[in-house]
């Protein structure tokens, strides 16, 4: 229907026809919530957004026709991104549908495509050269690749030649194309475990394996100190808290020296030291000719003599003269130790071949997760627990019951003080015997007379002091 402008055709008469037009060409309507449309039929397809029909059977649909160089023009094709896919046009140049699709144009041809029909195919051992028309292929019968000429050439567009393959070190490939293992076939010569001895925890499968000593992840809280402030009479230990002992009155006494007469105090008696008044630096020396002790210089201490390798200067400083050391190793391997003391450096220049080839596939490292240590490349690899070496004993505390006179250490036991009871206890010398009270042993300052110039040293293994002489 053509539609003409005649001054004869009045405007109103104009729009009607307009509207009569439109109405006849495009029936809209409402199949199941979704518009349809349709043109040339009042029945459009209701799972189609669009129908077209021609009435004469004698009508197509053109879509946007473009040259290649339109097509793939950067004005273009800079404009379509993810949200124009299935964009369709039609290159002149190549005769050919083309549509939009991710980021790039992919030309609709099937199997079945005129195009294809009536392409031409070419073979040959050599680069495609011959005179050719856009859309036909080209086989290269020597390297199996696929051409198609475009734009004026013919491009590579893939291959239909079958990949080969090459047997590379431990493995073969037969003519059936059946690829085998020829190298380490054991699937358990490689796996290694931890293994954990008393303290020591190594890695197995492995003749020379480390031993590494997990000792000083012990619990080392027995390092905890005691401490005593005199001043505020505390007694502290390290991580631990503080007891005041300000209720334990054992420290009011005090030692007296009046002339050659010793006391305490809180104590009724004395001792007499001897017959003369010391100076500063004397020590006790047993008088024979007098039968007492005396208050005589220090006699001149031990003299040192120097060995092989140590060196004693002015200052009394010992040093070590010859620190160096020779170091050997044993066994058997290539290995070399070089440097000196105490700077060693060895050195192993042996290379162990691996049967199956491959240098990563047997590196091992340690895991911990929490406190569970495992380790890697090892599927039934043993959990190694180290809950058992955490220091949790840090939180113990002091504490100090004035009632009850007992000492406690949380989770440590307990002590009881009551019978440290110093403040009623007297000294006492009888002869060469000194006693203290409300103690059953005593000290003898003398097991035998003293010859001249002796002084008193302490015997352990009898418990006593006993005269000896000064070296």
């Amino acid at each position: 229907m053509l539609l003409a402008w005649s001054k004869k055709t009045s405007v109103s008469l104009f729009y009607n026809r307009i509207a009569g037009l439109l109405l006849s060409l495009i029936f809209s309507y409402n199949a199941f919530g979704q518009t349809v449309v349709g043109m040339g039929t009042d029945k459009p397809n209701a799972n189609a957004v669009l129908e077209l029909y021609a009435k004469d059977h004698s009508q197509g649909f053109l879509v946007p026709r473009l040259t290649t160089a339109q097509r793939t023009a950067a004005a273009f094709t800079s404009r379509l991104g993810q949200a124009d896919h299935g964009l369709l046009v039609f290159d002149t140049d190549q005769g050919a549908f083309y549509f939009w699709f991710e980021g790039k144009w992919e030309q609709s041809i099937g199997e079945d495509s005129n195009i294809l029909k009536k392409a031409n195919w070419y073979t040959g051992n050599t680069a495609p050269n011959m005179p050719a028309e856009n859309g036909d292929f080209y086989i290269n019968n020597t390297t199996g690749d696929l051409y198609r000429h475009q734009n004026g050439t013919f491009e590579i567009i893939g291959t239909i030649k079958e990949k080969s393959y090459q047997a590379g070190a431990g493995i073969n490939v037969s003519t059936d194309g059946t690829i085998t293992n020829t190298g380490d076939l054991n699937s358990t010569n490689e796996i290694q475990d931890l293994q954990l001895n008393n303290n020591t925890i190594k890695i197995t499968n492995n003749p020379a394996a480390s031993a590494i000593d997990l000792t000083p992840y012990l619990d080392n809280t027995d390092q905890q100190t005691l401490s005593f402030d005199p001043a505020t009479q505390k007694l502290s230990l390290s991580n631990g808290g503080s007891v005041n002992l300000n209720s334990i009155n054992t420290d009011s006494q005090d030692l007296n020296l009046n002339g050659n007469t010793l006391s305490l105090t809180n104590d009724i008696t004395s001792v007499n030291l001897s017959a003369t008044s010391p100076t500063d630096g004397q020590v006790l020396k047993w008088n024979a000719a007098q039968n007492h002790w005396e208050a005589q210089s220090d006699a001149i201490g031990t003299t040192y003599t120097a060995g092989t390798g140590i060196s004693i200067n002015g200052s009394n400083q010992i040093i070590n003269t010859a620190p160096n050391q020779a170091v050997s190793l044993t066994g058997t391997g290539a290995a070399t130790v070089s440097g000196t003391y105490p700077n060693f450096t060895i050195n192993a220049t042996d290379n162990v071949d691996d049967a199956d080839n491959d240098p990563a596939n047997e590196i091992q490292d340690l895991q911990l997760t929490g406190n569970t240590l495992k380790v890697t490349n090892n599927l039934g690899a043993t959990d190694i627990n180290l809950a058992g070496y955490l220091d949790n004993t840090d939180g113990q505390t002091l504490s100090f019951n004035t009632t009850t006179q007992e000492l406690s250490l949380s989770n440590g036991g307990m002590v009881n003080l009551g019978s440290i009871n110093t403040d009623a206890q007297n000294l006492s010398l009888s002869g060469n015997t000194l006693s203290l009270t409300n103690d059953a042993t005593n000290v003898s300052l003398s097991a035998t007379t003293p010859a001249n110039g002796e002084v008193l040293k302490w015997n352990a293994a009898q418990n006593r002091w006993e005269a000896h002489s000064d070296n």
